[in-house]
C-alpha cells in the first residue's frame, strides 16, 4: 500500500511459541501437537497476536471500548463480522 491514507493502522506483534498450539491440541484430545517449524492448522493463528487491554478499558461486550482505534459507529458489536480464513499467513512455529 502506498500513498497517503487517513485510516488508522494498528500493529500487534507476538512470539510464536508452541504452548498455545499444544494447549489447544490437548483441548481437542489430539495426540499430535504441531511441531516446531510446522504450519499451524487453519484459524489457529487466533491464539496469537492478542491485543491486551486492561479490564477497566473493556466495554460491556468484553471488547475494547469504542472510540480509540475504532470509532464509535453506534452499531452492535459482532464477534464474527467476516469469517474469512487467513490461510496465506506465515504462522509457522519457530
Amino acid at each position: 500500500m502506498s500513498g497517503n491514507h487517513s485510516q488508522p493502522v494498528q500493529s500487534v506483534s507476538d512470539v510464536i511459541s508452541q504452548v498455545p498450539a499444544a494447549a489447544f491440541s490437548a483441548t481437542l484430545d489430539r495426540a499430535e501437537v504441531p511441531r516446531y517449524g510446522a504450519d499451524l492448522p487453519p484459524m489457529w493463528h487466533w491464539f496469537y497476536f492478542w491485543t491486551i487491554v486492561p479490564q477497566a478499558e473493556l466495554g460491556s461486550d468484553g471488547h475494547p471500548r469504542k472510540g480509540g482505534f475504532l470509532p464509535d459507529l453506534s452499531l452492535p458489536t459482532s464477534c464474527w463480522p467476516d469469517l474469512t480464513p487467513l490461510t496465506h499467513l506465515e504462522t509457522d512455529l519457530p
